[in-house]
């Protein structure tokens, strides 16, 4: 690659521009690695709220030196805003369930790294498919414009998958004889992000059993509250062992990272 030409910054500097490219100056062209790179400027600018800035690339080959001179023009744009945001795809989970997940709300400048964040909580819930049997993500992305030329609307469409698990095991052992096992479980109760297990054991010299309720946003903030209760018996000889406890955990995290 020869000379790569910057005009109508005035956000970033050529320097910061340049680095967000892999390609340099005197290196070999690659025309995928440019579109890369046009992306990582477009994203440079995203970050800042600058939704609406345009790359126009324009391409000079000399063949006699065997390079191509590249300006690349940028029209930054205004500001953008976030107007609506709208949630679709949920037939289950509630609206709210999703919303108290994101981290960019109505109002605020466009920020594409709070969105994209906003998506990799919403995968961490668990609720909703990575990929569906077509490639496609479970979490989409979508903008449109809104009634203000500053102003974009947001769009997460989503893709439910199946929350709930039931086991079933059977063992054997010399001490305790046959053992069966049930185990039953729901991440998303009633699609309000309740989670909820059971599980009982069961067998001639033994019963178990286990239950636990959370709610991961106890009155409404991200504080989590778990309550757990437990029964064993066990058969012997002479006599019988019978226990039962209960815990409950209160948390919150530290960071949005936690």
């Amino acid at each position: 690659m020869g000379s790569l030409i910057i005009s109508g910054n005035e956000l970033f500097t050529d320097e910061e521009i340049k680095g967000e490219m892999v390609l340099k100056e005197s290196m070999v062209y690659n025309e995928l690695q440019f579109d890369r790179d046009l992306f990582q400027v477009h994203t440079l600018y995203y970050n800042k709220g600058y939704a609406f800035a345009q790359m126009e690339p324009t391409k000079k080959i000399d063949e006699k030196e065997a390079k191509i001179d590249i300006s690349l023009d940028i029209t930054e744009g205004p500001l953008a805003y976030i107007g609506k945001i709208e949630i679709t795809g949920n037939e289950k989970t509630k609206d709210y369930v999703i919303r108290r997940e994101l981290v960019i709300g109505p109002g605020e400048v466009f920020n594409y790294k709070k969105i994209l964040r906003s998506q990799e909580k919403l995968y961490n819930l668990g609720y909703f498919e990575r990929l569906d049997i077509e490639g496609e993500e479970g979490v989409k992305i979508d903008t449109y414009p809104g009634k203000e030329p500053d102003i974009l609307n947001l769009v997460f469409d989503v893709k439910e998958k199946k929350t709930g698990t039931l086991n079933l095991g059977m063992g054997y052992s010399s001490v305790d004889g046959a053992v069966g096992q049930i185990s039953v479980s729901e991440i998303n109760l009633l699609g309000r992000g309740y989670q909820a297990s059971a599980t009982v054991e069961f067998g001639a010299k033994r019963q178990n059993y286990d239950l636990r309720f959370t709610n991961p946003w106890l009155f409404n903030t991200p504080t989590y509250l778990s309550v757990g209760a437990w029964h064993k018996t066990r058969v012997r000889d002479s006599y019988d062992i019978e226990r039962g406890g209960g815990d409950i955990t209160l948390g919150h995290p530290i960071t949005d990272f936690s």
